[in-house]
């Protein structure tokens, strides 16, 4: 399943996120679990914003902050 929610958060850091499918995976499994997918986007996002560095075009995002929930 494709969270749209990531698109968002590509677009407007203009950059991709590498390992996107499988952090996909984990954000759903937490969302079976009753976690709210925006909740866990905003991770996502809160840690890019403090990862981002201008001209940066791809980006792993470690799936140890869903994980860790």
């Amino acid at each position: 399943m494709k969270i749209e929610e990531l698109d968002v958060i590509e677009s407007v850091y203009e950059l991709k996120i590498e390992n996107r499918e499988s952090l996909e995976k984990e954000i759903l499994k937490k969302v079976k679990k009753g976690y709210d997918i925006l909740f866990l986007c905003t991770i996502v996002n809160s840690w890019i914003a403090q990862n981002y560095k201008p001209n940066l075009k791809k980006i792993e995002v470690p799936l140890d902050i869903i994980k860790k929930l």
